[in-house]
């Protein structure tokens, strides 16, 4: 029997958030929208194929202009964080992770946007950075394996 790959987790924040690997398949995020300060956005990657810089890149392009999030951009990185090995499941329960610390003080006006004053920016990015270790026990549990933590 092979040995599982490492996993590795990449928690990024501030000016380092949108420098993901091109390569990665399983990521998490939070944006704040440049053209609507007051609207943020958590979302995955890794469900629906293609790379966790492709689904960032996304939310940069126009696609769709009904689209709650192509209606308020561009989207800028707060915070990101890269499962570099991980599976679907493990970056499902980070999503529902993030839904739960935010839905509890913020109402969602789009199925993974909500709204609040832009100076919260920061108080989010540090809410995060204070969950990371539970982020990544998260991930263990699911892979049932210790995974490597970096903070950028």
């Amino acid at each position: 029997m092979s040995k599982p790959s490492e996993t590795t987790l990449i928690f990024r924040h501030g000016a380092n958030s949108a420098e993901i690997g091109k390569i990665t398949l399983h990521g998490a995020y939070l944006l704040q929208s440049e053209k609507v300060q007051e609207l943020f956005r958590i979302g995955i990657a890794g469900l629906r194929g293609g790379s966790f810089h492709s689904r960032l890149s996304f939310h940069r392009r126009k696609q769709n202009p009904e689209n709650w999030t192509t209606q308020n951009r561009p989207w800028k990185a707060l915070w990101t964080l890269e499962v570099v090995n991980g599976n679907a499941q493990s970056i499902q329960m980070v999503e529902h992770l993030l839904y739960s610390v935010f839905s509890r003080d913020h109402q969602f006006v789009d199925g993974s946007g909500f709204k609040a004053s832009p100076d919260q920016a920061a108080t989010f990015v540090n809410m995060l950075i204070a969950r990371e270790d539970d982020i990544a026990k998260v991930v263990e549990i699911q892979l049932g394996q210790l995974v490597k933590v970096h903070r950028l």
